[in-house]
């Protein structure tokens, strides 16, 4: 154990001593942790962006809509010669 993990057990015990961490909204709850935290942050927050991605139709993706754009833009030069 280094000196952080020192300092946090002992913010954390003199929190629970105080009664800091006392929610009786939450008990009986389960506690739902869905992220690794030893995955780096810009690693899961692409995980996250693909995730989010995989979850929209084609149609709302900003990227499907700039080429569909981009073609009609470009169809629309090649017919006024």
């Amino acid at each position: 154990m280094n000196i952080l993990d020192t300092i946090a057990e002992n913010k954390i015990q003199q929190a629970i001593e105080r009664g800091a961490l006392d929610f009786p909204e939450m008990y009986g709850k389960p506690v739902e942790i869905t992220e690794d935290f030893s995955i780096p942050v810009e690693v899961r927050f692409m995980l996250r962006k693909l995730s989010q991605a995989k979850n929209t139709s084609q149609e709302e993706s900003p990227l499907i809509r700039f080429w569909k754009a981009r073609a009609y833009r470009d169809s629309r030069k090649c017919t006024s010669k």
